[in-house]
């Protein structure tokens, strides 16, 4: 396997990682496949006022997203309001919200980081909802593996080392946090942008001295290959997940958005207390062996759906503001200028006090300072 290495001293490096966004995803396994429907409207069904015909939504493997899509309960919240549900599978965050750049996906969720490279890139979406992050305080859900007999001990051992991760997802602002707390620089390691697809195969035969990934990629490579946890997210920052959407959709369809954000809100309990039912669920619509999806299920939190209030922000400004820091971004993102109006917000996300929590947006949002 070809591996292309990319180091931060590079002089164009930060341009790069962010105006390059669409482009440094398109290499990668991880591009949309064909979009799959559970259900379809009734031709007949006249579609209700305020609501689109088709509703697109990305999804990536594992995830509260791809567990609605099995349970099938979005549909039949839709469908009698003519309204037809397509699903899209990505491989990682950056591919998911290049779909919700171009119009072609309607509402998705990633982690902290790839909305933040795709504000840097100019992509008109806005965030929707705010998650609690994945895998809990333990942070066993995202690590660094390296070979059960690699000589890699510490993170200090990484320094030189080919460190592969998605660019651009929440395993970039791990690998970020997790070396400067281990003593060395960003600098210091070489990383390997690889999609989770890619970077499988480069991890197994060696191609590749470290992988930092997260579930279910993780929990897989635990359980199906001679993977040892380096370390994990513990005492990582992030802000959590967040629900996205492209600008115009959201002002224009937010009850369509709002009746989804219910419906996550639901399966989300709802998985939390049948973790094993849920794991069986996702092995159906995936493919997934049932092994590794309970290993994903027994790491579980409770994903509940959070409006974007000043904590939020607070916080994903705080994970841009490190990613410029370090030279990753060209200037400063910031992270108010993707918001709704409190108006707009509360109209979509199904949280009591909404209007009160949400952040309103500065006139001047859309002209970031370094």
């Amino acid at each position: 396997m070809r591996i292309r290495v990319s180091r931060r001293h590079v002089a164009t490096s930060a341009a790069a990682a962010a105006l390059c966004f669409a482009f440094s995803i398109l290499a990668t396994g991880g591009c949309r496949r064909g979009a799959e429907t559970n259900g379809v409207a009734s031709a007949s069904t006249p579609t209700a006022p305020g609501m689109p015909r088709v509703f697109r939504f990305g999804y990536q493997k594992g995830s509260d997203s791809n567990l609605l899509k099995a349970r099938g309960t979005l549909e039949k919240r839709l469908s009698p309001l003519g309204v037809r549900v397509e699903w899209s599978n990505f491989a990682a965050g950056p591919q998911l919200l290049e779909a919700v750049g171009s119009g072609d996906v309607d509402l998705g969720s990633t982690g902290e980081s790839p909305v933040i490279f795709a504000q840097a890139a100019g992509t008109d979406l806005v965030y929707v909802a705010n998650t609690p992050p994945s895998g809990g305080a333990s942070g066993a859900g995202q690590a660094i593996i390296v070979p059960q007999n690699s000589p890699i001990r510490t993170v200090r051992d990484l320094r030189g080392k080919k460190v592969a991760f998605q660019r651009a997802s929440s395993a970039h602002n791990f690998v970020v946090q997790i070396v400067e707390r281990g003593g060395l620089k960003y600098g210091d390691i070489v990383p390997i942008y690889l999609a989770p697809p890619d970077a499988r195969p480069a991890f197994e035969s060696g191609a590749i001295d470290a992988w930092a990934v997260w579930d279910p990629f993780l929990a897989a490579a635990q359980k199906n290959t001679s993977a040892r946890v380096l370390v994990n997210s513990k005492g990582i920052y992030t802000s959590g997940g967040f629900y996205l959407a492209p600008r115009r959709f959201a002002r224009e369809h937010p009850r369509v958005l709002r009746t989804a954000l219910e419906e996550l809100d639901k399966t989300s309990a709802w998985a939390y207390n049948n973790r094993d039912e849920a794991a069986k669920l996702i092995s159906r619509d995936t493919g997934i062996d049932l092994e590794t999806l309970r290993l994903l299920a027994s790491r579980r939190t409770r994903t509940a759906i959070r409006p974007m209030n000043e904590e939020a922000v607070r916080a994903q400004q705080t994970v841009a503001d490190n990613f410029c820091r370090v030279g990753l971004l060209p200037e400063r993102v910031n992270v108010r200028a993707a918001l709704l109006e409190p108006e707009e917000h509360v109209a979509i996300v199904p949280t009591k006090g909404a209007v009160q929590d949400t952040v309103r947006v500065p006139s001047k949002a859309g002209s970031p300072s370094h």
